[in-house]
């Protein structure tokens, strides 16, 4: 029977990797860019706004530059707010799956001992192990998730370094 606790413990843990991984890269990541994407416009626009401002001023294009401006926050928040949620959700999925095997295993170990194969010792092994091994996935999972946000953040650094200069260096 112990056999079948150890087997619920591995398939829990496997399940929690692979939903954290697997919806990490297929569901926040692309969100996540282009988020990112459109943060680094937003920031462009805003910078060009603010220096520009008594050009625009200047040749009465106030109301363009509103326009432009707005447009560009929008799809900014709309892109922002996704990635957010997704972000949101992927925590809530992981919460709910450590539910899950929480009452997985205590569950499978209560019906031990009410069958009187398991005594309150070892139910109370099985308590401190799940509460180690939750320790460890949550942590596994935070770090899924801070390696998927350091790989969005590093995706337009990297695109930058491999384009060609536009600007040759004296013969």
């Amino acid at each position: 029977h112990w056999l079948v606790m150890g087997l619920i413990f591995a398939c829990g843990s496997l399940i929690y990797l692979a939903f954290s991984i697997s919806l990490s890269l297929s569901y926040v990541a692309p969100a996540a860019s282009l988020a990112n994407q459109s943060d680094t416009k937003l920031g462009g626009a805003l910078a060009d706004a603010v220096s520009c401002n008594a050009v625009v001023k200047g040749f009465g294009a106030e109301v363009r530059e509103d326009a432009r401006l707005a447009n560009i926050m929008t799809k900014w928040r709309h892109r922002t707010r996704r990635s957010w949620v997704r972000v949101t959700n992927i925590g809530s999925i992981q919460g709910v799956t450590l539910v899950a095997l929480r009452v997985a295993v205590i569950g499978y170990a209560l019906l031990l001992w009410s069958h009187g194969q398991a005594t309150p010792g070892e139910i109370a092994y099985v308590l401190t192990s799940f509460i180690v091994l939750q320790g460890y996935l949550r942590d596994a999972g935070m770090h899924v998730r801070n390696v998927q946000r350091s790989v969005n953040d590093m995706e337009e650094l990297v695109a930058i370094h491999n384009q060609q200069l536009d600007v040759a260096d004296r013969p």
